[in-house]
């Protein structure tokens, strides 16, 4: 497991979008992100190289966003949200380049330990992109309102646990059948007339 570089942990620490916190003595650092802030996104780009353990984790609603589950739900939804970490932890960096499909997600009995990823690249992204966007074949998540809170992605490093929240996003509406075009009453008439 790699360390975050202190150049990254210093530039964070000065970003918008992040709680940065670290005791005086301490080695490690906790980054607590905002869902869509530039903290989150320098995060995902400097990291793509790392080599993180990855973990779903009920972490409470960061403040003043989403729709907060009731509690019955949080193991169920855990469960499917390690069942993505789980199913995502085998590919490598390439395998969406290569326009490979996602993965199917067996559902598992438990929730697992953290996860080792080699390289960040789709743990920073197609992860957190998957849980979001879960599929009928994650029916507790499928479920779910737009906005609902769903789990933080934990990414332990050597130095720093990075906290992600992850909400729900409802997939597009289809698109609405284009209307009939509309018949000319006066042609119907002539038509009959022939």
């Amino acid at each position: 497991m790699k360390a975050l570089p202190q150049s990254l942990l210093t530039q964070l620490s000065e970003t918008k979008g992040v709680k940065f916190s670290k005791a005086k003595k301490e080695k490690l650092c906790l980054l607590e992100f905002q869902a869509g802030s530039a903290a989150l996104q320098l995060f995902q780009t400097e990291t793509v190289n790392l080599d993180p353990l990855l973990q779903a984790v009920w972490s409470g609603l960061p403040v003043g966003l989403g729709v907060v589950p009731h509690a019955a739900q949080m193991a169920p939804i855990l469960l499917e949200c390690g069942s993505i970490i789980s199913a995502y932890a085998p590919l490598r960096r390439n395998h969406f380049a290569l326009g490979l499909p996602a993965p199917a997600v067996p559902l598992l009995p438990a929730l697992p330990p953290p996860i080792f990823y080699h390289h960040a690249t789709h743990a920073v992204t197609k992860v957190l992109e998957r849980i979001s966007t879960p599929g009928p074949a994650l029916p507790t998540l499928d479920q779910l309102a737009h906005g609902t809170y769903l789990c933080h992605v934990s990414y332990f490093f050597a130095n720093a646990q990075a906290l992600v929240p992850v909400f729900r996003v409802a997939p597009a509406p289809a698109p609405a059948p284009a209307p009939a075009p509309a018949v000319d009453e006066e042609e119907e008439d002539d038509e009959e007339e022939e």
